[in-house]
């Protein structure tokens, strides 16, 4: 097993957010939410070695909240951020991006949150467009795109479990890549 610390970071980007000190056990410890956005290049390997064969990638996705919930919060509510470890050529490289939905677009401009989470009445969120037409899946729940990650055709796809678009990303890299449809198969929303 290769241990492995970060000894430099570049700090890449950072998502404007209104969470307070809480002790709600899903925005603490573990839980606590990650704002900023980071690259680190050739991960130094406190016990063992990187394989020079070993090529790929590890992404995981993760729910990160940026502003303080309307109501109750649950933790699928948080905004995606999806986690890479990049494996070549007997180094390892760090990424984490926060998965540009509408909904977290829409939030970010707005400086708050706009819908109302999952353990919440859905008549809570506010119309950000105030015409009726709201950017989240469903009308008024917001598409987190936090709860599944998966990589096809070369590309990552996050989405979340209940419904919304996929969002597209490059594997290595993370930079968003728009939302995918699977040539019109899949739902847009």
């Amino acid at each position: 097993i290769c241990l492995i610390t970060m000894p430099t970071t570049k700090l890449v980007g950072e998502a404007k957010s209104t969470i307070q000190p809480t002790d709600h056990p899903y925005l603490t410890g573990a839980w606590t939410p990650v704002h900023k956005e980071y690259e680190v290049m050739g991960l130094e390997v406190l016990e063992g070695s990187v394989p020079q064969d070993l090529a790929g990638v590890y992404i995981r996705n993760s729910e990160n909240p940026v502003h303080e919930p309307i109501g109750r919060y649950h933790p699928f509510d948080g905004d995606a951020m999806l986690h890479s470890v990049h494996f070549h050529d007997g180094q390892a490289d760090y990424r984490n991006r926060f998965v540009r939905t509408k909904g977290f677009e829409a939030e970010q401009k707005a400086g708050r949150a706009l819908w109302a989470g999952l353990a919440e009445d859905p008549r809570k969120s506010e119309d950000p467009t105030h015409n009726g037409n709201f950017p989240g899946a469903q009308g008024s729940l917001k598409d987190s795109s936090s709860t599944d990650v998966v990589v096809h055709a070369g590309r990552v796809l996050s989405l979340m479990y209940q419904c919304g678009e996929m969002y597209a990303s490059d594997p290595v890299t993370l930079e968003p890549l728009g939302t995918e449809t699977m040539e019109g198969r899949a739902p847009a929303d």
